[in-house]
């Protein structure tokens, strides 16, 4: 458009005004401009902050170590930059006009060979695609990593699964066991649960495994981060297979424990015998503490969600002693009843004596929170994504419209020497798709540049990933050719008698 106003402030130039009146009336142009979009601007940021904020799962507070609230200092920056923007691109053309002799742009017609060159490849559309590029490639990755999320594995139905934590600050260590059993009893009679058991609470109480085969230093023997000691009930609440030997029994307990491994744990402690029967230690070969019966091998699983999926779940050690003070109580529901927490709560409050602490959450709390994080960080990629793409749909339709309206004549005797409209169509498309082509391939590089910055986001997905590059570059191509096809067709319009008048 700078360019196309060469003519009339040329004329303005040979009238009598001076550089200084041309620069005062392209300010006040764009002020206006700036005025009216950085108002606009403005409304829309504290309407999109308020989105954010309501949408947003309470599971994270931050994006990134951003908190999503108005801030001075963005907000300056952004009114700077859209001011100094608007400005710039304004002035140039007055700068521009004011160094050369104004006969000239007065003699040139518009539809000249400079300047059908210098408008055919807009850079500044190109770069348009290629950030567009970057945002849709990035919402493509974080889609992918919510769907690997959400297909991840426990092993076990975590439908109508909760656990409650439970921290008993000042009984006795005797008292333990049987208060723990009280809440078991309490939670059991409440209306719609089905099973009711206790596990360790996960705090780092694990250590060396030993097996009664064991020969020498690092045979047969493992390192664990934490026993998961449990209730005789645990493995029928979850719904775990018992798949050689039985289930604990009620009267194991702190003076008769017990022990049932995971498939891993036996495999590595026993070197493919049948553990059952046999014996392993939790510590070291000259530790005073007891060896323990296997009595059982359950199917592998994974308790929680594991948020690096290159690592293996740990082999799991199930015994029934006595554990300390905190510990977890599992319960499976058979509705999904939202008051149910309230009154898992409500009871353990009733049941445990003296000063405690308790909360009741669903046991996919943090794998759920996982899966809404990534996904609500791809739908607010999208929502960028989207702006950059209708920014880059309109700059290359803007182009392409004002460089079709210069070459009019052109296109016209192309038109009256025999040319035919599909040979006027490819020349316009020929344009479109090369700005196309060379936003799409500097902005994939950046695109797979930029995904190793969020890569903690993506799980299982790579920065690199073919299918949501192949998407990205697939709807921005057929967006831009959308784009293309109004001014494609203009051109097939030209009148070759008006132009052979004209000239």
């Amino acid at each position: 458009r700078g360019y196309a106003r060469r003519r009339d402030l040329a004329l303005h130039t040979a009238l009598g005004a001076t550089r200084g009146r041309l620069i005062k009336q392209v300010v006040a142009e764009s002020a206006v401009i700036v005025v009216i979009g950085g108002t606009l601007g403005a409304f829309l940021t504290a309407w999109g902050i308020d989105i954010v904020t309501n949408r947003m799962p309470p599971e994270m507070a931050l994006i990134g170590r951003l908190a999503p609230v108005f801030n001075g200092r963005v907000f300056a920056f952004a009114l700077a930059a859209t001011v100094t923007t608007v400005l710039v691109f304004g002035l140039i053309p007055a700068i521009r006009i004011s160094n050369i002799d104004p006969s000239e742009p007065l003699k040139s017609s518009a539809g000249g060979a400079t300047l059908r060159m210098r408008g055919r490849y807009n850079r500044l559309a190109i770069a348009e695609i290629g950030v567009s590029m970057i945002l849709l490639m990035g919402t493509g990755l974080l889609f992918k990593a919510a769907q690997s999320v959400d297909a991840y594995e426990f092993g076990f139905d975590t439908g109508r699964l909760y656990k409650s934590g439970v921290w008993l600050r000042n009984a006795v260590a005797e008292q333990h066991d049987e208060i723990f059993e009280n809440i078991v009893d309490a939670v059991a009679t409440i209306p719609g649960v089905r099973n009711v058991a206790t596990m360790s609470s996960g705090l780092p109480t694990g250590g060396l495994v030993l097996s009664d085969i064991a020969s020498g230093l690092g045979d047969a023997q493992i390192n664990l981060p934490a026993y998961q000691r449990v209730s005789h009930n645990f493995f029928s609440t979850l719904g775990l297979s018992i798949v050689r030997g039985r289930d604990f029994l009620p009267a194991e307990s702190t003076n008769r424990p017990a022990a049932i491994l995971d498939e891993d744990a036996a495999r590595l402690l026993f070197r493919g015998e049948d553990p059952i029967g046999k014996l392993i230690k939790l510590g070291t070969l000259d530790s005073e503490r007891a060896w323990i019966p296997v009595v059982g091998v359950v199917q592998n699983v994974a308790l929680a969600f594991g948020n690096d999926p290159d690592l293996q779940p740990e082999p799991k050690v199930y015994v029934m002693e006595a554990g300390d003070r905190y510990r977890n109580i599992v319960l499976r529901t058979d509705t999904e009843d939202p008051n149910l927490p309230v009154l898992v709560k409500e009871t353990i409050e009733a049941t445990v004596p003296g000063p405690h602490l308790s909360f009741v959450t669903a046991w996919r709390r943090d794998f759920d929170a996982a899966v809404k994080t990534r996904t609500f960080l791809a739908g607010l990629f999208g929502v960028f994504g989207g702006f950059a793409l209708l920014l880059a749909a309109v700059g290359l339709y803007g182009v392409l419209t004002y460089t079709v309206s210069q070459r009019m004549r052109e296109f016209g005797v192309r038109l009256a020497l025999g040319a035919q409209a599909q040979d006027v169509l490819r020349l316009v498309f020929h344009d479109g798709v090369v700005m196309v082509l060379a936003g799409t391939g500097f902005g994939a590089f950046l695109a797979m540049w930029a995904g190793t910055l969020f890569q903690q986001w993506l799980y299982t997905v790579p920065p690199t990933d073919a299918a949501s590059l192949i998407g990205a570059e697939v709807l921005l191509v057929l967006v831009s050719l959308i784009a293309c096809l109004t001014p494609a067709l203009q051109a097939t319009r030209a009148d070759p008698l008006d132009t052979l008048r004209a000239t």
